[in-house]
C-alpha cells in the first residue's frame, strides 16, 4: 500500500503539469492572485477535498439519485461563471455573499469563497487518463469504496494540489508588486474576465480538444505510474487479479518460441497445410464439439515405457516454454452456448485454449478463421477451445445477440457468457482478443494479445498437444493456409462515437444525451477526423440518428466498418446510405446489434466517407482494415 501512496502523489505531482490542467490553470491563477494571502490555500484546498469526493462518490450518488451524470460538472461551471462575474462587477459580489453571511465571518472576496470556488474546481478538474486514475474510476464505478481508495484519491489530487498551490501563491505574489498593486481594481476585472473565457471553454466542451491538441510533454514522466509495481499495487487496490502472464512481454514470448521451434526442429516438422479449395472463408467449423466426445487425455494405459530415442521437436519446444501457474477457473459466467457448463478442473488432461472476445470487434473476428480451423483439426487430438465473451457494449450483454453471433459466425466450440467480466478480471485481462494456453496439467504456458503470430500460436499448441496420449496425427500446420488479415500499415484506429471515448471529433461540442442539431465544419476535415449533420443524441457510447442525420469522416485503411443497430427493434429495420469519396457504393439494411462493412477493397489511401442514416439507427464505433469475407 505503501507503495501505490507513493506513485500516487508523483503522478498526482505528473498530471497538475500536463496538458490536462490547461482548461482549469486561468481559473487557478485568477482566483487566487486576487484576495487574502490565505487565499491560494482554501482555493487548493477546496479542490483537494471536493476532487477526492466526488471522484469516488459521484457516480452513486448520481445514480441513486437518478440524476444526469454531468449535473454537478454543470453547477460547478456556474459557480465559477458567478464568481467570475462577480470580479469583474464589485457590487454583484456583494449580492453573491449574502446567502453565507449567516455563517458569520465568510467573506466571499477572501477565504470562504475561494473554498466553494476550490470545490467548484474539484469538479471540472479531470486528470489525464493514467493507471492511477483509471483505477479510481473503476473503484467508484462498481463502488468497491475502502479506506484505501480514499487515501490513494486524496494522496493523488495532494500531489496535484502541491504543484498548482505553487502556481497560486507565485500568481498572487507577482501580481503584489508594488507597481501592479495601485492597479488592483483593474487587475482583479482583468483576472475576471479571464475567468469568464475558461468557464465559456468548459460550458462549449472545448477544454478536452484544447488538452488534447497540446504536445504531450510529460509523456517521459510518466513510466512510474505504468511500472510493475504500480500494476501489482493497482490491481490489489481494486480487487483485481493479476495478469497471469505478468511481466511478460508478447514480442519476446512470440520470439522465443520462433527460436526455439527453429532449434528443436518443431517448425521444419510442421510445414504448412496447402489451403483448401474454396479459400479459407468458405471454411465452416464441422468438428465435433466437446460436449458430443469424451475429454482427450486422462492417464496413459500404461507405465510410460523408458525410451533411448531422441525427443520430439514438439516436446523440446513445450521444454523451452514458461511456466505461469495454474490457470485460474471460469467465474461469474451467466451460461454457456454449444456446450454444457465446463470448469478447467474438469478439462485437466486436455489442452485448453482461452479467447476472449466480444462479436463485434473487428479485430476479434479476424482470428476467428485460425481458431475455427484450429477447432476442426486439433480437437480430437485434446485440444479444446473456449470462448469467454466478455461485452464491450451494452447491447453485446444480450444472450440473444451473441447467440446470433455465434451462429453466423459459425462457431462450433464452447462460448462462455462473462457479462458482469468476472472470468476477465480473474485471468487480470486487458484486451479484445486476447488468447491463453493451458497445458494438460492445467497451467498456463503462453498468451497472445491482438491478431497476427498464428504459425507461432499454433506451434504451441502443438507443442502442448505432444506432452499427451493423443498427439497431432500428422505434421502440417493449418495456419499458414489461412490468410493473416492484421494490418501491416498505418491506418486509421478504431473509433468510437459515443461521448465516453470518442476523439478525433471534428465537429460541433456534443450536447450529451440529448437530440441536437449539428453542423459539418465549413473546412476539410483532419486526417482521421469526423463530423455529425443533422439531428442526432449522442449518448456515452453510441450517437443515435434523428432527422437528416449524416456523418462524415476521412480514414486511412482498404476498408471500413461500423457497429451499427437499431435503437428501437420494434419501429423495424433502419438504413444506412454508404457514399465514398463521392460516389454512392451501397445502402444497407440495419435489423441487428453487430459490425457493418461499409466499405472493403479499396486502394490504401485516404478516403471521404459519407453516411446518411434513416432515423433511429444507432452508431457505436468504426474499425478499419480488411476482414474475411462475409464476417461483417
Amino acid at each position: 500500500m505503501a507503495t501505490l501512496i507513493g506513485i500516487a502523489f508523483v503522478a498526482g505531482l505528473v498530471t497538475a503539469i500536463s496538458p490536462c490542467v490547461l482548461p482549469v490553470l486561468p481559473i487557478i491563477f485568477a482566483s487566487s492572485a486576487s484576495g487574502s494571502a490565505r487565499r491560494p490555500f482554501v482555493v487548493v484546498a477546496g479542490l483537494v477535498v471536493s476532487f477526492t469526493a466526488f471522484t469516488l462518490a459521484a457516480t452513486a450518488l448520481l445514480s441513486a439519485l437518478g440524476l444526469p451524470g454531468d449535473l454537478l460538472r454543470n453547477i460547478a461551471i456556474a459557480v465559477v461563471l458567478v464568481m467570475a462575474i462577480a470580479l469583474v462587477f464589485p457590487f454583484v459580489a456583494r449580492y453573491v455573499g449574502k446567502p453565507f453571511e449567516a455563517f458569520g465571518r465568510f467573506r466571499f472576496g477572501t477565504g470562504g469563497g475561494g473554498f466553494v470556488l476550490g470545490l467548484s474546481l474539484g469538479l471540472l478538474f479531470a486528470p489525464c487518463a493514467g493507471p492511477i486514475i483509471a483505477a479510481v474510476s473503476l473503484i467508484a464505478a462498481t463502488k468497491q469504496f475502502s479506506l484505501e481508495a480514499v487515501a490513494v484519491t486524496l494522496v493523488y489530487a495532494l500531489g496535484a494540489g502541491i504543484v498548482l498551490l505553487a502556481i497560486a501563491i507565485a500568481a498572487q505574489r507577482g501580481l503584489s508588486a508594488p507597481r501592479l498593486r495601485a492597479r488592483a481594481p483593474q487587475i482583479r476585472q482583468a483576472l475576471g474576465v479571464l475567468m469568464v473565457g475558461a468557464a465559456v471553454v468548459l460550458i462549449l466542451g472545448l477544454d478536452g480538444r484544447l488538452a488534447a491538441n497540446v504536445p504531450d510533454y510529460v509523456q517521459s514522466l510518466q513510466g512510474l505510474e505504468e511500472s510493475t509495481a504500480a500494476a501489482t499495487a493497482i490491481r490489489e487496490l481494486t480487487g483485481s487479479e493479476g495478469s497471469v502472464v505478468e511481466g511478460a512481454d508478447q514480442e519476446e514470448a512470440v520470439a522465443a518460441v520462433r527460436q526455439a521451434a527453429a532449434e528443436t526442429g518443431a517448425a521444419e516438422s510442421a510445414p504448412a497445410e496447402p489451403e483448401a479449395a474454396g479459400g479459407a472463408a468458405g471454411d465452416s467449423a464441422s468438428g465435433k464439439r466437446p460436449e458430443d466426445q469424451p475429454p482427450a487425455g486422462g492417464e496413459p494405459a500404461g507405465p510410460e515405457p523408458e525410451t533411448t530415442q531422441p525427443e520430439s521437436p514438439e516436446l523440446a519446444l513445450l521444454a523451452s516454454l514458461p511456466d505461469y501457474g495454474p490457470a485460474p477457473e471460469f467465474t461469474g459466467l451467466e451460461g454457456w452456448i454449444n456446450s454444457g457448463p465446463f470448469t478447467l478442473e474438469g478439462l485437466r488432461g486436455n489442452v485448453v485454449l482461452i479467447d476472449f472476445w466480444t462479436y463485434s470487434c473487428v479485430n476479434c473476428i479476424r482470428t476467428l478463421p485460425h481458431l475455427k480451423r484450429w477447432h476442426d483439426r486439433y480437437a480430437d487430438e485434446g485440444l479444446v477451445i473456449v470462448g469467454v465473451h466478455t461485452p464491450e457494449f451494452a447491447f453485446e450483454r444480450e444472450r440473444d445477440n451473441v447467440e446470433e453471433a455465434v451462429e453466423g459466425f459459425e462457431i462450433a466450440y464452447p462460448v462462455a457468457l462473462d457479462p458482469d467480466f468476472g472470468t476477465w478480471r480473474a485471468w487480470g485481462n486487458r484486451y479484445w482478443p486476447a488468447k491463453y494456453f493451458i497445458d494438460r496439467d492445467g497451467n498456463v504456458r503462453f498468451a497472445h494479445f491482438g491478431e497476427g503470430h498464428y504459425e507461432e500460436s499454433e506451434l504451441v499448441i502443438r507443442a502442448l498437444l505432444a506432452a499427451g496420449p493423443s498427439q497431432p496425427s500428422d505434421s502440417l500446420l493449418v495456419s499458414t493456409g489461412l490468410s493473416d488479415l492484421t494490418p501491416s500499415r498505418p491506418q486509421t484506429h478504431e473509433t468510437y462515437l459515443g461521448y465516453r471515448r470518442a476523439e478525433n471529433h471534428a465537429g460541433d461540442p456534443f450536447q450529451r444525451n440529448q437530440a441536437a442539431a449539428y453542423t459539418l465544419p465549413g473546412t476539410e476535415l483532419p486526417e482521421h477526423g469526423w463530423a455529425l449533420a443533422g439531428t442526432w443524441t449522442v449518448e456515452d457510447e453510441r450517437a443515435v440518428a434523428g432527422e437528416n442525420a449524416v456523418l462524415h469522416m476521412r480514414f486511412l485503411a482498404e476498408a471500413a466498418h461500423l457497429v451499427l443497430g437499431p435503437s428501437d427493434e420494434t419501429a423495424g429495420p433502419g438504413t444506412v446510405d454508404v457514399t465514398l469519396d463521392g460516389t454512392h457504393i451501397t445502402q444497407l439494411t440495419i435489423d441487428e446489434y453487430r459490425l457493418y462493412t461499409l466499405a472493403a477493397g479499396q486502394t490504401y489511401s485516404l478516403h471521404d466517407l459519407e453516411l446518411e442514416f434513416s432515423p433511429g439507427t444507432a452508431a457505436y464505433a468504426f474499425t478499419f482494415g480488411e476482414i474475411q469475407p462475409g464476417a461483417g
